[in-house]
């Protein structure tokens, strides 16, 4: 009877902690200003509508739910209060905070890398390999058209296609690996908020062929993420 209870108040706890990770976030940061990127719910390609500067808890907390939220931060102070276990010695962190259901379209990245979630929850859709294509600019294509594609009917194309891949639903306190040049889409569940800590190994260099490719597809965003990483 003891053991049970213990149990009890243990889950209780694991569940008030991963409830509270948003508000507490908020209660510490909250005030800060930053900038954020702004996605309508329509979007259409992976770059944000614009970038907004403003409080974190003026902007989270309005009731406009047609409007995204996708804040990203290297902020150290951030980071270590999400991710204590974090080693700055030999991994680079990046933190995401995104509201209601952010989505992300299908794309890869020129580096391994891990996502650890720390609150809400995600659904990802993982391919090692898109089919054989002709030519660079095929792929560039048919990546362009699946941009489009709504995380559900991305799926369904993918399916019927033949293509393989799998579904990963990522919860608080789980760790997903992606390596190098993995194809990979996102969708966030309704009325939940997603923080997640992506790390990746410090010294790590994009892989030349991978990073050309990377630049050869999405010009615009390879230009961003030298620039301006919040913008995308």
């Amino acid at each position: 009877m003891i053991l049970v209870c213990v149990c009890i108040i243990v889950l209780f706890y694991m569940l008030y902690r991963r409830s509270s990770i948003w508000n507490s976030f908020f209660d510490k940061f909250g005030e800060s200003v930053h900038q954020i990127g702004l996605y309508g719910t329509t979007r259409q390609n992976p770059y944000p509508d614009k970038l907004v500067t403003g409080i974190l808890n003026i902007i989270y907390y309005n009731k406009d739910t047609t409007k995204i939220y996708n804040f990203k931060s290297v902020d150290k102070d951030i980071i270590r209060f999400l991710c204590p276990e974090c080693d700055f010695g030999t991994n680079g962190y990046m933190v995401r905070v995104q509201n209601e259901s952010y989505s992300q379209p299908l794309h890869f990245d020129a580096v391994d890398q891990k996502v650890h979630m720390k609150h809400g929850k995600k659904k990802w859709l993982l391919c090692k390999e898109l089919p054989y294509f002709k030519t660079p600019i095929e792929e560039k294509s048919f990546v362009h058209f699946c941009e489009r594609l709504k995380f559900g009917d991305l799926v369904k194309y993918f399916t019927k296609k033949g293509i393989k891949f799998r579904i990963v639903t990522t919860s608080p306190g789980d760790t997903l690996p992606i390596a190098a040049g993995e194809w990979h889409a996102t969708q966030g569940l309704p009325g939940i908020n997603c923080i997640q800590v992506n790390s990746h190994p410090k010294h790590a260099t994009k892989i030349a062929q991978l990073d050309a490719k990377f630049k050869f597809i999405w010009p615009k965003q390879d230009y961003i993420s030298i620039h301006n990483s919040a913008l995308y």
